[in-house]
């Protein structure tokens, strides 16, 4: 083997640990990006040559840089991920109706109870003005606080419809972008080229 021939196989592997390095420096600079898939670059032997009976190495690659990732482990972290924000959602609006339902002395709870025992003290004395009065005055109370109730949960109703409106169209394009990423992996993959940013693209998205 020639010093010519060394030497081009001492490049080659600086080179290929060159891009090594590169990818590693990648690695630490988006330690705390949110999304970012760690990579790594693989090695491979350069095109050996013929050489009379011999069959001599050339050195060595980089052919590509991989994303390292467990596709199930990120299927799970997803799923899980989905859960705790539909539990969050839930508990919010839950927390809402509560709320609505709940509003010191003039809730609806509050106003039925006053209703009925207005009509309880009207049935020990039916002619008493004061407590005809009282049932009358209670039950404009009670439904003012129906209605108010009423408008208040009809007003709930439609945001959370809007909510859902708007999660639908994100969910549309979140699909969208990740049937185009998709599509350039598998393009990248067939050519044999690196999908290591385009892996990271479909974990952000």
């Amino acid at each position: 083997m020639s010093m010519n021939s060394i030497m081009n196989i001492a490049k080659s592997a600086l080179l290929a640990q060159q891009t090594a390095l590169q990818v590693v420096s990648n690695n630490v600079a988006n330690a705390n990006t949110e999304g970012y898939i760690r990579q790594e670059t693989v090695l491979d032997e350069s095109v050996s040559v013929q050489t009379g009976s011999l069959n001599l190495g050339t050195g060595v690659t980089a052919a590509k840089v991989m994303a390292c990732y467990d596709k199930f482990l990120e299927a799970s972290v997803a799923k899980e991920n989905n859960a705790t924000k539909e539990a969050t959602t839930y508990e919010s609006y839950f927390s809402r109706i509560e709320s609505i339902l709940n509003e010191d002395n003039t809730s609806l709870t509050t106003n039925i109870a006053d209703f009925f025992n207005a009509w309880q003290t009207l049935s020990t004395d039916p002619t008493s003005d004061v407590a005809r009065t009282n049932v009358v005055t209670t039950g404009e109370n009670m439904c003012d606080s129906i209605r108010t109730v009423y408008n208040e949960l009809k007003s709930l109703q439609a945001e959370v419809d809007s909510n859902v409106a708007e999660q639908i169209d994100e969910i549309n394009n979140i699909l969208n972008s990740l049937a185009d990423v998709n599509d350039q992996i598998y393009k990248q993959g067939e050519e044999g080229k690196d999908d290591a940013s385009l892996i990271t693209q479909k974990s952000i998205a």
